[in-house]
């Protein structure tokens, strides 16, 4: 009996262990040359009708926009970030530790990369150079009662993040470009 509760207990964490060490897919996110502003990359939009309960616990039907084909890079994804900021991509969604990258990318290709500085850096004072243009205030998140999940992010220099356009308005655009109003 105690080797058998041994046997399952061992069990039990290798399951929380491989969980906390899921595996994902490299990234990279290609953002037009000099742009600034809030980006969505809005997941699994494939066309595929989806079920779920709206705001009074009715069935209702959410059929997703046709987003851009999956595309990668040397083994990485590939997000090519439109002029309006929002990205509807037929790529799963995926959670954990991600490999991301970040570049500007002009009309010919040739790409510069950008500097990402998560929240506990920033509030640590490690942004050096407060107008140089970078990735700030990463998030992932769900729209509406259909879990439209997505990423977010900012590119903006740390001076301007307090300026950053209207949150509101950008909810806005994107429930325009999914057509879907949550």
């Amino acid at each position: 009996m105690k080797c058998t509760l041994r046997f399952v207990y061992i069990i039990v964490l290798m399951n929380i262990f491989s969980s906390c060490q899921s595996k994902t897919e490299p990234e990279i996110y290609l953002l037009p040359d000099g742009f600034t502003g809030k980006v969505n990359v809005v997941f699994n939009q494939n066309g595929i009708s989806v079920r779920y309960k709206n705001l009074y616990n009715r069935d209702t039907i959410f059929t997703p926009q046709k987003g851009v084909t999956v595309r990668y890079e040397n083994g990485r994804r590939v997000y090519q970030i439109p002029a309006n900021g929002i990205l509807l991509t037929q790529f799963k969604d995926q959670y954990g530790n991600t490999d991301r990258e970040f570049y500007y990318s002009d009309v010919k290709g040739k790409r510069k990369k950008l500097d990402v500085f998560q929240d506990h850096e920033v509030k640590a004072g490690k942004v050096q150079d407060t107008n140089k243009v970078a990735i700030f205030n990463q998030v992932i998140g769900s729209y509406g009662n259909a879990n439209i999940p997505y990423q977010g992010f900012e590119v903006s220099s740390y001076n301007n993040l307090a300026n950053a356009k209207s949150s509101e308005a950008f909810l806005n655009r994107v429930k325009e470009v999914l057509q879907y109003d949550f």
